[in-house]
């Protein structure tokens, strides 16, 4: 049913132009504020697009293709610190193996479409015990606004054949560690990713798929983007020491190299199909404008809660920085209410163990002291 909603969209966006000279400016990238990005995207090996004037491609037949939904949200106010953000995307994301909580700001304007930077949240803590030994050992990242200093271009106006720009960007990761061996207690840490990408024009032309012996064919450009990333982890302002590097799986300064193609079309707002040569990734996308009257999610900093995400069999600890923790709910994500507890000895801290009924998923935990007043709202996955 998913492919088939998606295989709609898709009739509905792609049109039939087939000029010889493909040219995206500012007037066709009609981005509405709020839209809905989905797709189907599969893992397998793709061969390189062929380069060039007046090409003709043909989407790949997808194996064993599964289906995604990327919500991006109009700001209905203006937003303190990306004050040019146009939407921004909530989600949760990798960074060294690790799930950060992020929301991502984006904006249009007449030079191109550009990422902003990002937020992050105090919401995921993990357990480092493997690694040192010590079931106390954890690692926090932290709250964070990472207003990037120079502009990151999707796409820049107006696009045509031939094109090419290069930008270079620094993403932060902020997080507080404890590890007893090493006399860290809570020690402020920073993960900074020096990202670099080179992206040229390499073909324009036809892009055809074809779904139930019909074919859909749309205008696009072919833009290639080599992204090169390099991490760095610190703790106290020195280089991490080799153990704390063996947590993020990394060595310090290690280079990462991926080649991605990306098919953009007029009068569409978004990449129509993407092949990741590096990931394995291959994608074909629609977008479709939504109404939202929404606003910007917020997270507090009042309490740590860990392990975050949670597996089978683990405890839950909360712990807040001073305030009395009297009650906690847990709600699913349309509010109804999978579980609550009282905590009677009105202290700082909690361990919760979850019953096994509570499926897998995003949830809201709610601490409240004893007047009933909201401590902390906080989320949490369970897997």
């Amino acid at each position: 049913m998913k492919l088939l909603l998606f295989i709609y969209l898709l009739t509905i966006i792609l049109t039939t132009n087939l000029n010889s000279q493909v040219v995206i400016t500012r007037a066709d990238f009609n981005q509405p504020p709020a839209f809905v990005d989905r797709g189907i995207f599969s893992y397998q090996e793709v061969d390189i697009p062929s380069f060039g004037e007046n090409q003709n491609w043909e989407a790949p037949i997808l194996q064993n293709s599964n289906t995604y939904t990327s919500t991006f949200k109009e700001l209905l106010d203006k937003d303190a610190v990306f004050t040019n953000a146009h939407n921004y995307n909530w989600g949760i994301r990798k960074k060294l193996g690790y799930n950060v909580e992020q929301t991502m700001f984006y904006a249009v304007d007449d030079e191109g479409w550009h990422f902003l930077g990002n937020r992050n949240y105090q919401s995921m803590t993990y357990s480092i015990a493997e690694y040192t030994g010590n079931g106390n050992d954890r690692f926090t990242f932290l709250d964070g606004d990472y207003l990037l200093e120079d502009r990151l271009d999707f796409i820049k106006f107006p696009l045509e054949y031939g094109d090419e720009w290069e930008q270079t960007y620094v993403n932060k990761y902020d997080f507080m560690i404890t590890v007893i061996s090493l006399g860290y207690n809570r020690t402020s840490g920073i993960i900074e990713t020096t990202i670099n990408k080179k992206n040229h024009v390499v073909g324009s032309g036809a892009f055809k798929v074809s779904f139930s012996s019909k074919d859909f064919v749309n205008d696009v450009l072919l833009v290639e983007r080599i992204t090169t990333t390099t991490d760095s982890v610190f703790i106290d302002g020195i280089e991490a020491p080799k153990i704390i590097l063996e947590v993020f799986g990394t060595t310090q300064g290690e280079r990462d190299v991926d080649t991605s193609y990306y098919f953009y079309s007029p009068n569409h707002f978004h990449h129509i199909a993407r092949y990741g040569l590096s990931s394995g990734i291959v994608s074909l996308s629609a977008q479709t404008p939504i109404e939202t009257n929404v606003e910007l999610e917020t997270t507090t900093s009042n309490i740590l809660m860990f392990p975050n995400p949670l597996t089978d069999n683990q405890t839950l600890t909360i712990e807040s920085n001073g305030q009395t923790i009297s009650n906690v709910v847990i709600t699913d994500v349309n509010g109804a209410s999978v579980f609550r507890m009282n905590n009677h000895n009105q202290t700082n801290n909690m361990n919760i163990n979850l019953p096994n009924n509570i499926s897998s998923g995003v949830y809201f935990v709610k601490t409240t002291d004893e007047t009933g007043g909201i401590v902390d709202i906080r989320k949490l996955i369970i897997e």
